[in-house]
C-alpha cells in the first residue's frame, strides 16, 4: 500500500537506522520519522502507530473534541511530533508559518499544534525553491566580494549584502532566526532569505526572494499580501535579537516570461526589486492570541471563511 502523503512513524531511537535504511526520513521540526509520500508502507508496518486505524461509525471510547460525544469519528492523519501541552514548562517552538496559520484560522492552528491534526498539504513548490537557492548563490557571490548586487540600485542607497557570522543559520530551514517570547514561553522562529545592510545607517533590511509568472508586471500592490506579512514577522524576529531593522521590506521578484516562442530547456525571468514600508505591530498580538487559544481544552469555533473548517464540518455530519 502506498500513501499520497507523508506518513508519520513511531520509531524508537534504537531502531532508527533500520527505518532509515528502508527509506524513512527525519523531520527535525516535528521530531518524528516519516515515510515519504509514494513509498510502500508495508516494510514500515512495525513502526506504524497503534492508533493509525480509524473508525467510521459507532461511538468512540474517547470522544474527539472535534465533534459532540457519541458522534461518528472521522479519520484524520495525526502528527507524532511534539504537541503543545499547557502543563509543560519547557519553551515551545512555533514557526512563522504556524503563526500565519493562526492568523488565517485559529481553529486550524489549534488542531495542528494541540491535537496534531494538520491541514492536507499540497505538492512542494520545487521550481520556486530552485529559484530561491539560485538567488542565494548569486547574492552570496556579491557578498563574498563585498559588492552590491545590481538589483540593489533600485533602492538608491549605499547597501550591501549583510556580513554576519550567524547569517547562514538564520537562512537555514528548521533553524532560522529564533527569539524567545517570554510572555508565552514560545520560541518563535523563521528562516530569512537574505538581509542587507545600509552602510550609512547600519540598519538591516529584510529581503525575501519570490518567483511567479504573472501576465502583468509585479508591483508592491499585486503580490500576495501574505508576502509582506512574512517579511514583517522576520523583521520582528531580527529586532528581537537586538538589531536595528529598517521598516522597508524588500522583495526580489522573478516573474517568469511566458511570451517566448519556445522553452528550449530554459526559463526566462524578469527580475526586479519591489519595496514597501512594513509594520510588525500585529505580530505580538497574534502570538499572544495563539498562546491563549492553546490554553483551552477545546478548539476555537469554526471559521466561516475557512474552507478546511467547512470540509471538516461536512465530513463529521455525514
Amino acid at each position: 500500500m502506498r500513501s499520497s502523503t507523508n506518513t508519520n512513524l513511531a520509531v524508537e531511537y534504537k531502531e532508527k537506522d533500520k527505518a532509515k535504511a528502508l527509506g524513512a526520513r527525519w523531520n527535525p521540526e516535528e521530531r518524528v520519522w516519516y515515510v515519504p509520500a509514494g513509498l510502500d508502507l508495508e516494510p514500515f508496518a512495525p513502526w506504524m502507530p497503534g492508533d493509525a486505524s480509524t473508525k467510521t461509525s459507532g461511538k468512540p471510547s474517547n470522544p474527539s473534541p472535534l465533534s459532540p460525544a457519541g458522534e461518528a469519528t472521522v479519520p484524520y492523519a495525526k502528527r507524532r511530533g511534539k504537541l503543545y501541552d499547557p502543563a509543560d514548562p519547557e519553551p515551545f517552538a512555533v514557526s512563522r508559518t504556524k503563526i500565519d496559520l493562526f492568523v488565517d484560522c485559529p481553529r486550524c492552528f489549534y488542531l495542528d499544534r494541540r491535537l496534531g491534526i494538520q491541514r492536507p498539504s499540497g505538492p512542494p513548490f520545487l521550481l520556486n525553491s530552485a529559484v530561491d537557492q539560485l538567488f542565494k548563490n548569486e547574492f552570496d557571490a556579491y557578498r563574498s566580494r563585498k559588492e552590491p548586487h545590481p538589483v540593489m540600485a533600485g533602492l538608491g542607497r549605499n547597501v550591501l549584502p549583510l556580513q554576519h557570522a550567524d547569517l547562514g543559520e538564520w537562512q537555514e530551514n528548521f533553524k532560522g532566526v529564533r527569539v524567545h517570547h517570554e510572555r508565552t514561553n514560545f520560541v518563535l522562529f523563521g528562516a530569512v532569505d537574505d538581509i542587507w545592510e545600509d552602510q550609512d545607517t547600519g540598519q538591516y533590511l529584510v529581503v525575501d526572494y519570490k518567483s511567479t509568472s504573472k501576465k502583468d508586471e509585479v508591483t508592491p500592490d499585486n503580490v500576495w499580501p501574505g508576502y509582506w506579512r512574512q517579511i514583517e514577522f522576520y523583521q520582528y524576529l531580527v529586532r528581537g535579537l537586538g538589531h536595528n531593522v529598517d521598516p522597508l521590506g524588500c522583495i526580489v521578484s522573478a516573474n517568469g516570461d511566458k511570451k517566448r516562442s519556445s522553452f528550449d530547456a530554459t526559463l526566462h525571468f524578469n527580475v526586479k526589486l519591489i519595496t514597501r514600508d512594513c509594520d510588525d505591530g500585529w505580530v505580538d498580538t497574534a502570538v499572544t492570541g495563539a498562546h491563549a487559544a492553546l490554553q483551552q481544552e477545546r478548539p476555537p469555533p469554526q471559521n466561516a471563511s475557512c474552507d478546511y473548517c467547512a470540509y471538516r464540518s461536512v465530513s463529521i455530519s455525514e
